[in-house]
């Protein structure tokens, strides 16, 4: 399926102790389209990210930055 425009969006995510995202939203900070369709998508792939694991308790945030473009 296409995406119906081009834009960035960032994902603003935060990470377990495991690596795994637990919590995905947009960061329109960093987002330059309103495309809802291009939101989803970003959200969903971070959702699936994963990262190494680390020592302790403490979950860690960031953002990861998605740029979609039309082919």
């Amino acid at each position: 399926r296409q995406l119906a425009q081009a834009g960035s969006e960032m994902v603003r995510i935060t990470v377990n102790t495991q690596g795994k995202v637990i919590a995905a939203s947009v960061d329109l900070s960093g987002t330059d389209t309103d495309n809802m369709e291009l939101r989803n998508a970003a959200i969903n792939a971070a959702k699936q990210a994963t990262f190494n694991a680390i020592e302790g308790n403490q979950n860690q945030s960031g953002t990861i930055t998605y740029r979609f473009r039309l082919r």
